[in-house]
């Protein structure tokens, strides 16, 4: 399977940037076609549910249940809250209406397992999972997708390598001088919530837009690609929060200059093009679908969700 068969063309626009990171909009002629309601807005609605699999759980699943007659997608990265530990989705997911499907995840609070976790929205325990509006900085994605384009290779199915990834969140709040009692991924974000805030205001949404690449100190670290602009609106906030966390670590390592520092702006079309000459291979996907990966030579790991056809999400992450 060729690139150029799963996704459209695209248009780059003009960099947003503040303080060491860029931000660039994507664009395309054509958007939409699959109809589906972003998880957040499904949960929040009553719609979906998340649970346990079952009372005792299983770290790698949990339980999808979509009540409504209009499917709900799920962000590879995203994070849920609650149950007996915070979770990240393994891979981007098109949960069908009226359905109940396990969905692959992996542990981001790797010191708990009981009822008790607490979502943004309550002070009390919450067996049901909510999405906490974060997502994996791109280096903690890039390992998750690696893992699960190797479980698949294995014909292990969307598992990822629990293991590597608990080191790399630990990694990650070690570099910036994260507490958690639990490793949770969570408290990174609360621990940094003033420094998101502060980008996200100077990075906001520019309207139309479908996509956006991400460029940390002149290294673009990420492109993600969404079919209509309410779903990249929906997403873009928490992408702008993962490159951010990238931008502080490296600071943090004394990897990059002060954040106020110039820099040049990669080739982005250079990046795109390196894509379409990897071999894309199709996996069944979870839920509805097809899915598509691929890795280039220099370490770049492509996905894409399909349905019907249609471009639902794409992803390319450089490599570290």
């Amino acid at each position: 399977m060729n690139m150029t068969d799963i996704f459209p063309e695209i248009q780059v626009g003009e960099a947003l940037t503040h303080s060491g990171l860029a931000v660039f909009p994507l664009y395309v002629d054509s958007r939409g076609g699959v109809d589906y309601q972003v998880a957040a807005a499904a949960l929040a609605s009553g719609q979906v549910s998340v649970e346990e699999v079952d009372s005792a759980g299983q770290v790698p699943f949990l339980r999808v249940t979509n009540s409504g007659d209009t499917r709900v997608f799920f962000m590879e990265g995203e994070e849920l809250v609650g149950g007996k530990q915070n979770r990240a989705v393994n891979t981007s997911v098109l949960a069908g209406s009226n359905s109940s499907i396990r969905i692959p995840v992996s542990c981001v609070e790797e010191r708990r397992w009981h009822f008790g976790g607490f979502n943004r929205d309550s002070d009390a325990p919450s067996e049901e999972m909510v999405s906490e509006l974060n997502c994996f900085s791109p280096e903690v994605r890039l390992s998750l997708r690696e893992s699960v384009s190797e479980s698949l290779l294995r014909k292990q199915g969307h598992s990822s390598a629990q293991g590597e990834l608990w080191e790399e969140i630990k990694k990650e709040q070690d570099d910036l001088k994260v507490s958690s009692s639990t490793r949770a991924m969570k408290d990174t974000y609360e621990s940094y919530r003033a420094r998101l805030e502060e980008f996200k205001a100077s990075l906001k949404y520019p309207g139309e837009a479908v996509g956006m690449v991400g460029v940390v100190d002149g290294e673009l670290v990420s492109f993600d690609l969404f079919d209509r602009e309410s779903t990249c609106a929906s997403f873009w906030e928490r992408l702008v929060s993962s490159y951010t966390l990238s931008r502080l670590k490296k600071r943090a390592l004394a990897l990059a200059g002060s954040l106020d520092e110039e820099f040049d702006l990669p080739d982005i079309e250079g990046f795109i093009e390196a894509s379409r000459k990897a071999d894309w291979r199709t996996h069944e996907a979870v839920g509805e679908g097809v899915e598509y990966r691929a890795k280039t030579e220099d370490g770049m790991e492509g996905f894409a969700l399909q349905f019907d056809g249609k471009l639902v999400h794409g992803s390319l992450l450089a490599a570290k």
